[in-house]
């Protein structure tokens, strides 16, 4: 590598990702990296003509597989972290569907959220988990002081502009998917091939079953709440990989109920009163952001709930004590304590060393140790005229489907998922994490030349 080692962090999911990884980022080019950052999908076709450096993989399930072999034949080193490793269904479970033991076998470091998910990967990997830092994950450095101060203006925005609201954020993706009920199991699991047997086949459709049930009733629910909350408005905020056009449809008629999916979730969080969720993480942001938290049960299951966000929220198994929970809210009443115990079992960072210096000295030491290694030429430039023509196939595609209008609703999604980030936006971010933290003020972003939406940071 370079004197100043480069580090590419890729970003799929905008309004989950993109703070965090801009924080990381800072720290980053702090500590002397290079650091390219940018959407996803241009990121990974501009790899072949960058230096060789450290790419941060968001996943080690099975389909990160071909994208991890030719990274890694650049010559790249790669690490990891999960962004679903925090909220799991359970240990095996999440090892079984999530991680992939060809993909693990390929980092140089994974960067676990806490024990829990450390676990779950040390029982199917073995040895290979000697590769595990726990680090946690540097949203969740988003959630404490300094860096939450920067949400501070925004949250006031959107206080000024909703007034005083309930938020209600949705987690149904396996269910009310973007590209249909049955897309998790026929699209994400069979034909990649990631079902075992008959027996995994039944528990995932039992999983879907069980969300649509839940799906259904927080559908029942916005009625209700909207009659007994009149003096308030309700801002429910879909996932990223929902179908919003289904919301959209349910709130119709409901004169203070909205759907909204914009910008961070923190803002968000910060600016209402209370939290409806059900198994989602945006409870847990919002338990450590000090906000109340409400689980609504409806549907329970010893299988399919998930125990973090359970555990940090005050329950409601029926849509009465669920008004009634935010009934008391809204009164300052006394209410049951939530078992905050078990959340640094799953998230380290909650307190303590914040996750983005965990992983920068990790990264440290992995671009140090590369640094005295020979790069392999030969298979090098192999790895390059494979990379150059998995792209001439998917430009071919790319054209293919345009001129038939095929792939428009995979163009949508991308939109609603990743968006359009800029250079503006950045850039903004950066000083703000400078002001409050009183470090990263030489740090500066540009737009890497040739692409839309990838930016160098680094020192000025």
């Amino acid at each position: 590598m370079e004197d100043q080692p480069f580090l590419f962090i890729p970003i799929e999911t905008k309004v989950r990702e993109l703070h965090a990884k801009i924080l990381l980022a800072c720290h980053a080019a702090q500590a002397g990296f290079s650091v390219v950052m940018g959407m996803q999908s241009e990121l990974l076709r501009r790899m072949k003509y960058l230096p060789k450096g450290i790419y941060v993989e968001k996943g080690i399930s099975p389909l990160k597989i071909p994208g991890t072999r030719l990274l890694k034949g650049l010559g790249n080193k790669v690490v990891a972290w999960c962004e679903e490793g925090l909220v799991i269904v359970d240990q095996e479970t999440y090892a079984r569907d999530r991680v992939s033991a060809e993909v693990f076998t390929m980092l140089d470091a994974f960067y676990a959220w806490g024990q829990v998910q450390a676990g779950a990967i040390a029982q199917k990997m073995g040895p290979e988990s000697r590769k595990i830092v726990i680090a946690g994950n540097p949203r969740f450095d988003l959630l404490r002081a300094p860096f939450r101060a920067i949400f501070d203006e925004e949250a006031r925005a959107i206080r000024s502009r909703h007034g005083d609201f309930l938020l209600i954020n949705t987690n149904f993706g396996l269910y009310n998917n973007f590209f249909g009920r049955d897309y998790f199991i026929e699209n994400l699991m069979r034909r990649h091939g990631r079902i075992q047997n008959p027996e995994h086949e039944a528990f995932l459709q039992n999983w879907v079953d069980h969300v649509g049930k839940v799906f259904d009733a927080f559908q029942e629910l916005l009625p209700v709440l909207s009659q007994y909350f009149p003096d308030r408005k309700i801002v429910l905020r879909p996932h990223p990989s929902e179908d919003h056009d289904v919301w959209k449809k349910a709130v119709q008629g409901l004169d203070n109920v909205e759907v909204i999916h914009q910008g961070n979730v923190i803002p968000w969080i910060l600016a209402s009163e209370v939290l409806v969720h059900n198994s989602c993480t945006t409870g847990v942001e919002a338990y450590v952001l000090g906000k109340p938290v409400v689980a609504y049960r409806p549907v329970l299951s010893s299988l399919y709930e998930f125990e973090l966000p359970r555990a940090v929220s005050i329950p409601a198994f029926t849509a009465e004590e669920t008004i009634r929970a935010i009934q008391d809210i809204l009164q300052n009443k006394s209410l049951p304590t939530p078992e905050a115990a078990v959340g640094k079992d799953y998230a380290v960072n909650i307190d303590g060393p914040f996750s983005c210096e965990i992983i920068v000295d990790s990264l440290r030491s992995i671009a140090q140790k590369a640094s005295r290694e020979h790069p392999g030429v030969v298979k090098t430039a192999q790895a390059r005229l494979a990379w150059r023509i998995k792209d001439g196939w998917y430009d071919a595609k790319v054209l293919a489907n345009g001129l038939i209008r095929r792939k428009q609703a995979y163009a949508q999604y991308e939109k609603q998922k990743t968006g359009v980030i800029e250079l503006r936006e950045v850039e903004v971010a950066i000083r703000a994490f400078a002001k409050v933290s009183g470090s990263f003020s030489e740090i500066h972003a540009k737009l890497l030349p040739g692409t839309q939406m990838c930016f160098t940071i680094a020192k000025a």
